[in-house]
């Protein structure tokens, strides 16, 4: 992995925090919230992704969840604040108004992101879930260094939360509780380490029967995916899956199926091995199609 340029760490990212006033890993974030101190820092200038390694057989390609289950739960403060701050639910010595300030103050998380697969390793910056009650939760990046936080596009991502939820990044590799994802913000792919606000992250794997939509030269390749782009997954082998064009049965959604279709057989699927799956900065060329059933 190509060796990005030294900056500080997660300290200075605590330290920038306790300065202001704001808090750290998993608490209530101030009134201001730590994303409305960063937003109004300079803009960080952003290196170009690098070319990684491609995925092997050893780990089945797949996603994972880069956001504590409790970052989804207190997004939906606001929908249940009637029901949160009930007398015989808020503290004796809470009024009402002030459990709906608690209750609806931004919430982050920081987690670290480091060189390589522990805090040992050279400190990149960090990512920063942040979940404000009535919002999508939003994820950023902090690089070393820096104050000012820019956009992580997460690869499936719904900001609807009552779908899936859906805050995933392809995963790369693990070991003992990091995980190396690809970072386009710091220039490739990352080590994120989840053991302490995720101790059981969710790994969703590429699924037999499940429809993708193909990105890149995999879009392109032939017997592959329908004219839309869309593919079936038929099956996963030890190092590759096969895939086949899409038909509206693979996914009806209460559409009809085209009367062209109706006698047509499955297509025969090709094999595409899981190094033709990523693009150059690591990420998959599949997504789920449906994120929300349809």
């Amino acid at each position: 992995m190509k060796r990005r340029r030294s900056l500080p760490g997660l300290a200075a990212v605590l330290a920038l925090a306790a300065a202001v006033g704001l808090p750290s890993v998993v608490t209530p974030a101030a009134a201001l919230g730590l994303h409305a101190l960063l937003a109004a820092a300079p803009a960080v200038a952003q290196e170009p992704p690098q070319a990684v390694a491609q995925g092997s057989g050893e780990l089945r390609p797949g996603w994972i969840l880069l956001a504590p289950m409790e970052a989804f739960g207190w997004a939906e403060n606001r929908n249940r604040m009637m029901d949160l701050c009930r007398h015989d639910r808020r503290p004796e010595e809470e009024t009402e108004a002030a459990c709906y300030r608690r209750i609806l103050h931004p919430r982050t998380w920081i987690l670290p992101l480091h060189e390589g697969p522990g805090p040992s390793t050279p400190s990149l910056g960090s990512l920063i879930i942040v979940a404000t009650p009535g919002e999508p939760v939003r994820p950023m990046v902090l690089p070393e260094g820096e104050v000012e936080a820019v956009p992580f596009d997460l690869d499936i991502y719904d900001p609807d939360f009552g779908y899936g939820p859906w805050f995933h990044q392809t995963l790369l590799a693990e070991e003992d509780g990091w995980y190396l994802v690809p970072a386009e913000p710091l220039g490739g792919p990352v080590w994120v380490g989840l053991e302490q606000a995720i101790p059981r992250p969710e790994i969703f794997r590429l699924q037999p029967d499940w429809v993708y939509q193909t990105r890149g030269e995999l879009a392109g390749r032939p017997g592959v995916a329908s004219p839309d782009g869309a593919t079936t997954l038929v099956s996963v082998e030890t190092d590759g899956v096969l895939l086949r064009p899409r038909l509206h049965r693979d996914m009806p959604c209460g559409l009809e199926e085209p009367e062209e279709e109706q006698d047509v057989a499955d297509p025969v699927p090709v094999r595409v091995p899981f190094a033709d799956l990523y693009d150059e900065s690591g990420r998959l060329l599949l997504r789920i199609r449906y994120t929300r059933g349809c």
